[in-house]
């Protein structure tokens, strides 16, 4: 009577395996992107800052890259929205209904 049970798990567990043995696994990467580092400081901050304020504070933390490179990525980037003046932030802001 056992011996179907343990047939059926048997089975199971040799699916499991090769589904398992199937799957990609994909590490994040070690440092944060440019566009990562960007957005946590923005987020965090509050108030929309230019490139060449935001690179003034990611350098003060130890992360070296240039006003124009971080314009590049905030340009290509959909999180990131450009307000006059070359001012940066990240996400839209919440409209209020009237």
């Amino acid at each position: 009577m056992a011996k179907p049970l343990l047939e059926l798990a048997e089975a199971g567990m040799t699916e499991h395996r090769a589904l398992s043995d199937s799957l990609l696994v994909v590490d994040p990467p070690a440092y944060p992107t440019r566009e990562q580092l960007a957005a946590r400081y923005l987020a965090r901050c509050g108030r929309p800052l230019t490139p060449g304020e935001l690179r003034d504070v990611l350098a003060r933390r130890g992360h070296i890259v240039s006003a124009a490179q971080l314009r590049r990525d905030m340009q290509a980037h959909g999180a990131f929205v450009r307000a006059p003046g070359d001012l940066w932030t990240v996400g839209r802001p919440v409209r209020q209904q009237a």
